[in-house]
């Protein structure tokens, strides 16, 4: 079987120039120069799904609902999930003992840490990260707001990751000891991390190259420390100067950078400084307002310092909301235009300037008191802001101005399930089954940056099967 790529995952071997794509681009570039591996993986599909070739395969993907599928199970045989705790012990040595302890003392008048493990796989990453904070650094953030968020294109890994269970080859580099300490052993063989680690960490959907960063709808601004380690070798280097310059804006200044260390490239990292460490290379993002631009980014804004991100939490019982009725509908093909004001929240918000962001809540709110994309905002400010009751009012505020609000509901079951009211949020991501049951899988979630009916679902029922269990 003859496999000619034009761009990445669009299969158009009749063309002389590539068409526009028939999907979101991933950016893959890995198997550019390897259709052996590439024929064997789309062989694969086509086997299982008793396809008789590349035209009738390219014809499923060309279905805007079907090919919506089966596009991320064929991302799943593209990608490859091999990881293990502590992979690098080197580079986690330079982050215990150089990155973390800068982070921490930068961020003592905030009390807060933002860690992004972006292309997580099935989770190994993060939850390495959350097991060294505890580790060696309990004491100094006791009381702080420890944030870790995970991301990958590949939805079956992100599945596995949020049930935290592996087995023995991805602990292969630790020892008896360490596996009873962190994970609960299970008959079947396999280890299932403790409850009070996966306590800071979650995991979310995202698409490097298709969503926008900065973005405070998917949890990723204003971080103290990004890893991204053996993701970018599939990307060609177009890409790869793209995404390192929207890590440059998601980061505070001083934030530092973690990558694989094939993925090293001077040129690329000239707006970070490099700092050596035993064994790994680390790159920290320069303080001053000069540094020069990363390729792929036209400018790069320095996020100012946060504002007091301890705000008192205001005691409020909020009403039960009923289930949504079957009926609902998500939100319109074309979002409604922005009212003046909301363009310049978001963007205070995505730089994680919290307070000015907040400030700019009450300001729209008060002229326009009816309008739930507000509150909406507002519910993820004050929620970064550690005023948990306060995003849960505002949450529960867009959704009584819009039922129909299936974003709400789902970041309102996210608040919901960090607290422990698993019930609630249950009930809530039921809320956004429904409302999507009945909308194209490839519609956009409006404000969900890049988000579809088909991913918003999926994440959902993600979460249930978690959280029933």
């Amino acid at each position: 079987m003859t496999v000619t790529t034009v761009h990445p995952l669009v299969l158009d071997p009749d063309s002389a120039a590539p068409k526009q794509p028939l999907m979101p681009p991933t950016g893959l570039a890995y198997y550019a120069d390897k259709d052996g591996d590439l024929a064997a993986r789309i062989g694969a599909r086509l086997s299982l799904l008793s396809l008789k070739g590349c035209g009738a395969y390219l014809d499923l993907l060309k279905n805007r609902e079907a090919g919506e599928s089966e596009r991320h199970l064929l991302i799943g045989q593209l990608t490859i999930g091999e990881t293990y705790f502590f992979r690098h012990t080197e580079q986690f040595d330079g982050l215990r003992d150089v990155a973390l302890p800068d982070i921490i003392e930068r961020n003592q008048a905030t009390r807060r840490l933002r860690i992004w493990s972006a292309g997580c796989a099935i989770g190994a990453e993060p939850y390495s990260l959350a097991i060294m904070l505890k580790q060696h650094f309990a004491d100094r953030l006791a009381g702080w707001d420890v944030q870790i968020l995970g991301t990958d294109i590949n939805q079956t890994f992100l599945a596995r990751a949020s049930h935290g269970e592996f087995d023995d080859r991805a602990l292969r580099s630790t020892s008896d000891a360490f596996k009873h300490e962190w994970f609960s052993p299970s008959p079947a063989g396999s280890w299932t991390i403790k409850p009070f680690v996966r306590e800071c960490v979650s995991f979310q959907y995202h698409n490097l190259v298709e969503h926008p960063v900065p973005s405070v709808v998917h949890g990723i601004a204003a971080l103290d420390l990004i890893l991204c380690r053996n993701v970018m070798i599939y990307f060609d280097w177009d890409v790869i100067g793209g995404i390192l310059g929207r890590f440059h804006e998601c980061l505070t200044d001083g934030g530092w950078l973690a990558v694989g260390h094939a993925e090293s490239n001077t040129e690329m990292f000239r707006a970070y400084r490099t700092v050596n460490v035993p064994g790994a290379t680390l790159y920290q993002k320069r303080d001053d307002a000069v540094a020069a631009p990363v390729m792929g980014s036209a400018s790069i804004p320095y996020p100012a310092p946060w504002g007091n991100a301890g705000a008192a939490q205001r005691p409020w019982s909020p009403p039960a909301l009923p289930d949504v009725a079957e009926t609902c509908v998500a939100a319109p093909d074309q979002p409604p235009a922005e009212p003046e004001g909301l363009a310049r929240l978001r963007q205070l918000a995505d730089e994680g300037k919290w307070t000015d962001a907040a400030l700019a809540c009450h300001e729209l709110l008060d002229r326009d008191q009816l309008n739930p994309m507000a509150y909406f905002y507002q519910a993820l400010i004050l929620e970064q802001m550690r005023d948990l009751a306060g995003a849960e009012q505002a949450f529960r505020r867009a959704l009584y101005l819009d039922r129909g609000f299936a974003l709400a509901h789902y970041h309102l079951a996210l608040l919901l399930g960090k607290i422990g009211r698993r019930d609630s949020a249950v009930q809530s991501l039921r809320n956004v089954q429904r409302l999507l049951s009945g909308v194209s899988g490839t519609q956009p979630i409006a404000a969900a940056d890049g988000l579809t009916a088909d991913d918003l679902g999926r994440l959902a029922g993600m979460y249930l099967d978690l959280w029933r269990k």
